[in-house]
């Protein structure tokens, strides 16, 4: 069960208002967090997960939450989970993968089109973020975008390094 302080400071970022895949943002932002609960992951994550997109993505512009009020969200969720949805709407997700097997991972700011270094610990959160919201999102959506279709194929092999067994399995029964 999610607790209410977060939804409630979601709603007040109007993410129930805000469409995703045919519904509300909120209903994706939710979708994903049980996910990530399902698959076994720490609190940090699935709370990364609860908050993804707040800023904007590549992929989903619409920022519900400023980049201003990057204290006020972590005060709600906590650094560790903040910074990985910071990390997340920042990137180029296809970058998770470039210096995957590097000792010191790489990914690309979007914002700043630099390189920024990032721990393990960090990339694996980032892939799992990214597999929860493409496997959340796919049932709900008629076409898969064509930008995506251009690094699923990094994600399949990938192992328990990298991903839980559960967003594994997940990825693999999204695509068959």
């Amino acid at each position: 069960m999610i607790d209410s302080k977060y939804l409630e400071f979601l709603k007040t970022a109007n993410t129930d208002e805000n469409p995703h895949s045919e519904r509300s943002l909120t209903e994706h932002l939710i979708g994903c967090y049980n996910l990530l609960k399902e698959w076994g992951n720490t609190e940090d994550i699935c709370l990364a997960g609860l908050f993804h997109s707040i800023y904007g993505t590549e992929s989903y512009p619409l920022t519900t939450i400023s980049a201003e009020r990057r204290l006020e969200v972590k005060q709600v969720i906590g650094e560790k989970a903040e910074n990985l949805v910071n990390l997340f709407c920042r990137s180029e997700r296809s970058s998770f993968f470039t210096t995957i097997e590097d000792p010191s991972p790489l990914i690309r700011d979007s914002d700043k089109d630099e390189l920024v270094p990032i721990t393990k610990e960090e990339l694996k959160g980032l892939i799992e973020l990214e597999v929860a919201n493409v496997v959340e999102f796919i049932p709900h959506r008629n076409d898969i975008p064509a930008k995506l279709k251009n690094y699923y194929t990094y994600l399949f092999g990938l192992d328990d390094r990298y991903m839980t067994q559960g967003a594994q399995n997940a990825w693999r029964n999204a695509f068959q």
